[in-house]
């Protein structure tokens, strides 16, 4: 165990921990910013103490009282598993990162890490049904950060429950722009294109220089052959984030089905460029005729 970042975090649970005791609230306890060319690895900071339930704004509510479960001795056992779990998912050793998981849910069943790294390994691992069940187990444990409904909402589309993701979405998405690009997206696969049109212009009300979003605006108007709208969203997508494949991709239908072919290649060859791994531009590259392809 790294004692430098053991005893930061100690001293971190000890200042809430003394707030809780004076009568204070925790949000007394201030987080600056870290000194330049600081190692973030020994650094500790608000989002573990969220995570591990002292403070608001993340996993677990705060606490009013406090249990020998919140023995500073024993928080730091669950940040030193967390950190094992870590360790053992970035190199590629899934089993055992997902065996350290669970040991801590058993354990501490309000680590919102936990259930989210257990639910990704699932779904690397075409597990959907397993990933699901996780995420619906840290909502009945209490647990209130939002990355969970907006993760749970996405395995849930992407795995042929769309309405229900759509359902989990629209009752909490609030403002929150992740969360309401996951909804746009669930409402995209359930084919439902009036919803996902209104979900992402509202979005983009929120977050106009969003590039993800009016390229999703864009397929979807697509879908409802606005190939009009379609074409300004889809530029638009280009222009703010170049970057977007699928934006160069959908174009090329669009520039196709309005009989600009020479345009078509060259957003589908230029999607290519940026993801190789496009099948539908390379699709549409074979289809116009040969001498198109990569």
């Amino acid at each position: 165990m790294n004692t430098s970042k053991t005893a930061r975090l100690l001293g971190l649970i000890l200042g809430v921990c003394i707030c809780a005791l004076a009568g204070a609230p925790p949000d007394l306890v201030t987080f600056v910013a870290d000194r330049p060319g600081h190692d973030f690895r020994y650094g500790v900071g608000a989002d573990r103490l969220r995570s591990l339930g002292y403070i608001g704004g993340g996993s677990a509510t705060v606490r009013e009282h406090y249990t020998d479960a919140d023995d500073p001795k024993q928080l730091v056992e669950i940040d030193r598993m967390l950190t094992q779990g870590n360790d053992a998912l970035r190199a590629g050793r899934a089993d055992e990162a997902a065996d350290v998981y669970k040991a801590i849910i058993a354990k501490r069943p309000d680590t919102e890490d936990a259930y989210r790294k257990l639910a990704l390994i699932y779904w690397r691992q075409q597990r959907p049904r397993l990933a699901v069940e996780t995420l619906e187990a840290a909502l009945r444990a209490g647990i209130t950060q939002s990355e969970v409904r907006i993760k749970l909402g996405q395995y849930l589309a992407e795995s042929g429950q769309a309405e229900k993701a759509i359902e989990l979405l629209s009752a909490t998405a609030g403002n929150d722009p992740d969360a309401i690009m996951g909804l746009g997206n669930a409402y995209m696969l359930a084919g439902r294109n009036a919803g996902a049109i209104r979900t992402f212009t509202r979005l983009l009300q929120i977050d106009p220089g969003n590039g993800l979003a009016w390229e999703n605006l864009g397929t979807t108007q697509l879908q409802a052959k606005d190939v009009k709208g379609a074409e300004t969203s889809l530029r638009r997508a280009i222009q703010i984030d170049p970057s977007l494949s699928g934006a160069y991709t959908a174009l090329g239908v669009v520039l196709a089905q309005t009989g600009r072919r020479d345009e078509a290649i060259a957003a589908w060859k230029r999607a290519l460029e940026l993801d190789p791994s496009d099948e539908n531009a390379a699709f549409n590259l074979k289809r116009v005729g040969p001498g198109t392809g990569r």
